[in-house]
């Protein structure tokens, strides 16, 4: 199963054949044949940018021979990833708070008791690839003055390497920063909220930085929130920038000015 967060990629077909290549890239040499059943949601399953990354591994491959997608019915498409998905819902709802990746993934390889586990593979923003060059390899033919099509080759499909999705990260949306501003009320004053390099830098939109915090609240268990940060060089920014502070702990208020910090600052 692949995980990622919404400030690392979105949810649509270049994202799901990613993945898929992601996880064809490392079929042991031994498979010459694959089968992939899908449903038929159009947005991510069932559409050209899929089909052409098959084309194009397929191509590429010294062993594979042959790719089949199956669709399944529509209305009868329940199969064994929508019961994982229920095994994965049901035990989420034993955890009163769920604040980052790696906690998802741990419930998520704990949620299928039989045989064979799930398996979590997070995501970075670097495995995921544009295939839109591709579509126009194949779609956007043109005619020379002698009426005869002049289109890319089988080699130039075969031997295109498909660059990043998001060269320079995925900014969240002003809507979204709306709502993680939304969320600062709910931090206190009365937090003690410490941030670690791990979930520094989360998220960016124009001027404000979110940062994913662990905080322990007085006269409460520890949870973790959201702080965000209205200036890109904020105080929070250089040490979490800055490798020798890589394990700095930052005491903040809710606001995201720095109260102190483990090398006495204030």
């Amino acid at each position: 199963m692949y995980l990622w967060s919404e400030d690392t990629a979105s949810r649509g077909p270049e994202e799901i054949a990613s993945c898929l290549l992601y996880h064809l890239e490392k079929l042991p040499p031994t498979v010459t044949e694959i089968v992939l059943y899908s449903d038929s949601c159009s947005g991510q399953n069932r559409n050209i940018t899929v089909s052409l990354m098959l084309k194009h591994f397929l191509s590429r491959s010294q062993n594979v021979q042959k790719i089949t997608q199956k669709f399944l019915v529509t209305g009868h498409s329940y199969n064994s990833c929508n019961r994982n998905f229920g095994l994965i819902e049901k035990d989420s709802r034993k955890h009163k708070i769920i604040a980052t990746l790696d906690e998802w993934a741990s419930i998520i390889e704990k949620s299928k008791r039989s045989l064979p586990h799930l398996k979590v593979t997070q995501m970075k923003t670097t495995d995921f690839l544009s295939f839109t060059e591709l579509e126009g390899m194949i779609c956007n033919w043109k005619e020379d003055v002698g009426k005869n099509k002049a289109g890319k080759t089988a080699d130039d499909f075969m031997n295109h390497n498909p660059s990043l999705l998001y060269p320079n990260g995925r900014e969240i949306s002003e809507a979204k920063k709306k709502d993680l501003m939304d969320l600062m009320p709910l931090v206190t004053e009365e937090m003690l909220v410490s941030v670690t390099s791990k979930f520094g830098n989360v998220l960016t939109s124009g001027p404000y930085r979110t940062y994913w915090v662990h905080c322990s609240l007085s006269n409460e268990s520890t949870n973790s929130r959201l702080v965000t940060s209205k200036r890109r060089n904020h105080a929070i920014d250089g040490l979490l920038d800055s490798p020798a502070n890589a394990a700095a702990d930052i005491r903040v208020r809710a606001d995201g000015s720095v109260l102190e910090d483990m090398h006495g600052g204030g």
